[in-house]
């Protein structure tokens, strides 16, 4: 969204959404001045310029403002995460706060000592110690040290030698008490294995194995130590699932953060204004020119919309050509005024597959439904070149360059929907009607 003068200031922020994510303030050279993150878009970066009583250096920072990004996510925890590592990338000298080293915490096990410690660390260091993270969310981190202490209460003495008395831990059942030779050596690194296996998620692993050392004690008639396994067991599969659950929000919450920071790239790439949150592409599948449809997929934050998702009989191209046959696909997509407003769903940006016939065919269409500002993309198979309408030359991005495997995924699909409809309408040609 490109701010360019103060009268057009409220309409250009009726664009801006109501959800939930990221916003990003950028000056005329297109630097990025201010990042923050908000439940409601809208509001919160409306409000900077409804406020009457402001700080002298927010009233600074909105006369420099010509340009606002955002950046949708599904939850505030995303928009959290995602404020948090685009600050420490772009270091923003108007987010004084967040510009220092902090980060989310991890756990930190020193698993090269003869008795390992547990910790709380801050930042990944290039030591011998295994890391187990990071954790968004500082209380259930906490939570998460906590039961591991009391299922299995290794030492977490600041200290890499043994202290030379039992501190208070181990008299409260929160450390084994290696310092006063209460556990040898061997068992105690057994214990860091299955904690290993605990914060790795292989909780199924680690009650086989504590199952099998339960019938060993019992075989020998170990019953103390049979019993204390078997609580042991009992606690791990009390939290086990509270634990999974947790950790399957944490990774599907950085999966879509990293599709959102590749849409960010994508959009620095193009040299878009606005990031690319919606995005349509369109193929077409004919043999001969006969039976020839056209396809359109959408992608919505990084992620396949299959229920949005049409396809096009081609009604007005009997000959082979590809380039009329998207022009048609292209028309009737876009040419129902009514629908558009209705929806509300024009994408940020268009890929066509094909090159500079396909792109500067579809760019016309639009140009005749005045919708030329759309961006609009070709990607061509082979060389896999990315064409712009008005370039003379392709963008070239290397072989190993995420943002053309994210491009190629999306061209791919296109192509793969429009020739699965085009299958079932050859098979029902040639299938007689019973």
């Amino acid at each position: 969204m490109e701010i360019k003068e103060r009268n057009d200031l409220r309409i250009e922020l009726e664009k801006i959404p109501s959800r939930c994510g990221v916003y990003l303030m950028q000056n005329k050279e297109e630097e990025i001045l201010y990042i923050g993150k908000a439940r409601s878009l809208k509001k919160r970066v409306s409000s900077y310029f409804h406020k009457k009583n402001i700080e002298p250096k927010t009233k600074f920072l909105i006369t420099q403002i010509r340009n606002i990004k955002f950046l949708i996510t599904d939850s505030e925890k995303e928009a959290l995460i995602l404020e948090n590592e685009l600050i420490k990338k772009f270091m923003p000298k108007y987010n004084i706060d967040r510009k220092d080293n902090k980060a989310y915490p991890y756990l930190k096990l020193t698993v090269k000592e003869d008795f390992p410690r547990i910790s709380i660390a801050r930042k990944i260091k290039k030591d011998d110690c295994q890391y187990f993270g990071p954790y968004p969310d500082g209380v259930h981190l906490r939570k998460n040290l906590y039961l591991i202490k009391r299922i299995f209460p290794v030492r977490s003495c600041k200290h890499i030698k043994l202290p030379k008395k039992a501190c208070l831990n181990y008299y409260i059942q929160r450390c084994f008490g290696p310092c006063v030779g209460k556990i040898s050596k061997e068992d105690y690194q057994k214990k860091i294995k299955e904690i290993i296996l605990f914060l790795s998620g292989k909780q199924g692993q680690l009650l086989k194995k504590l199952n099998c050392q339960m019938l060993v004690a019992a075989g020998k008639l170990d019953f103390e130590k049979a019993n204390m396994i078997k609580k042991e067991i009992s606690e791990i599969k009390k939290i086990t699932q509270k634990v999974t659950v947790c950790r399957i929000q944490k990774d599907e919450i950085f999966r879509k953060l990293e599709k959102t920071k590749l849409l960010f790239s994508l959009g620095e790439v193009l040299g878009m204004k606005q990031l690319p949150y919606r995005i349509e592409a369109f193929d077409i599948s004919n043999i001969k020119g006969m039976q020839a449809v056209g396809s359109m997929v959408v992608f919505e934050n990084g992620r396949p919309q299959k229920d949005k998702y049409r396809r096009f009989k081609i009604k007005t191209v009997f000959q082979i050509d590809d380039v009329a046959m998207l022009r048609e696909v292209i028309k009737r997509r876009f040419e129902n005024k009514e629908r558009r407003v209705k929806n509300k769903n024009l994408p940020d940006l268009i890929v066509v597959d094909g090159g500079k016939g396909q792109v500067n065919g579809s760019r016309k269409i639009l140009e005749n439904l005045f919708l030329g500002d759309i961006p609009l993309i070709g990607l061509a198979k082979k060389e896999e070149h990315i064409f712009l309408p008005q370039k003379s030359q392709p963008l070239i991005l290397a072989k190993e360059s995420k943002i053309l495997h994210f491009l190629q995924e999306i061209r791919d699909e296109a192509h793969r929907f429009a020739v699965t409809y085009h299958r079932v309408l050859r098979r029902k040609k040639i299938l007689p009607k019973k």
